[in-house]
């Protein structure tokens, strides 16, 4: 949803940059982003940092330092914290009405994702007022506009993932996460390759998955690196929706050099 209201912008500042590219401090246009993006999550956006904008050779659009509000009641203020984004998109599909987003940057964002103790979960958008449920709704991008966004190049750079349970009275933490990820359209197939530091100990990790279609299962693979002993874990098989939630069918291996230092890796890491 956020994806889609930014878009969205950068349709609109490139209207805009027909009329008068010399005349515009893109820092005018913090407002309408904002907005764009309250529409689409029904959270309060903020924006402390710079903005610019330009038109050609491709419609570039840089952010700086911005804020996603958390859910009321959320332990931390804000869901999302960004230090900068970046996103390039190729100007020739837009004539076609396709997206190929070239790249996009996610600089040390911070995700605050929580269980609140009442059972809402904070990543849940259009929860709280009924009007917030509104604008996320009408936000709601379709399945043709979700099947012509191609995504070439995603890069998350040090993002810090905080995971907290209300319920259960858990905090887990994931740092330095870097990742690069690619995908055919907003359904898959994607591709995601990185690594992150989980309880003090480094991670690398790779994930293939399927075109996500109604009614069929989604193959799904994860290769689990642990450095320090050598050693790597793969997950291979299907994920499927049914009425009694989420279904997974897969296949486990490990292999390394030491599997009683990989496993004491992997009883330290699950805490």
């Amino acid at each position: 949803k956020i994806l889609f209201g930014v878009v969205g912008l950068v349709l609109v500042l490139a209207a805009a940059v027909l009329i008068g590219p010399g005349l515009i401090d893109w820092n005018d246009y913090r407002d309408e982003i904002a907005d764009q993006i309250r529409k689409a999550t029904g959270r309060d956006f903020v924006i402390d940092g710079d903005v610019d904008f330009q038109l050609l050779p491709a419609p570039t659009l840089s952010v700086g330092v911005s804020r996603l509000a958390n859910l009321e009641g959320a332990v931390a203020p804000d869901m999302v914290r960004l230090k900068s984004f970046d996103m390039r998109i190729q100007f020739l599909p837009l004539f076609s009405r396709r997206i190929v987003i070239e790249s996009m940057v996610l600089r040390e964002p911070v995700v605050e994702l929580e269980v609140l103790a009442d059972g809402r979960r904070n990543w849940e958008f259009g929860q709280g007022t009924a009007k917030a449920g509104r604008a996320s709704t009408e936000g709601a991008p379709g399945a043709a506009v979700m099947g012509a966004v191609r995504l070439d190049s995603l890069t998350i750079d040090n993002a810090t993932l905080i995971y907290r349970d209300g319920q259960a009275g858990t905090v887990e933490r994931i740092e330095g996460l870097n990742a690069e990820i690619t995908a055919q359209t907003l359904y898959g197939p994607l591709h995601v390759k990185g690594g992150f530091s989980f309880n003090g100990i480094p991670l690398g990790f790779e994930v293939n998955a399927g075109k996500i279609a109604a009614g069929e299962s989604l193959p799904v693979s994860l290769r689990l690196k642990f450095p320090a002993a050598k050693a790597e874990t793969r997950i291979s098989g299907t994920l499927s929706v049914k009425d009694g939630g989420p279904e997974v069918t897969a296949k486990l291996r490990s292999q390394g050099p030491d599997l009683g230092r990989f496993a004491a890796l992997m009883m330290s890491a699950g805490g």
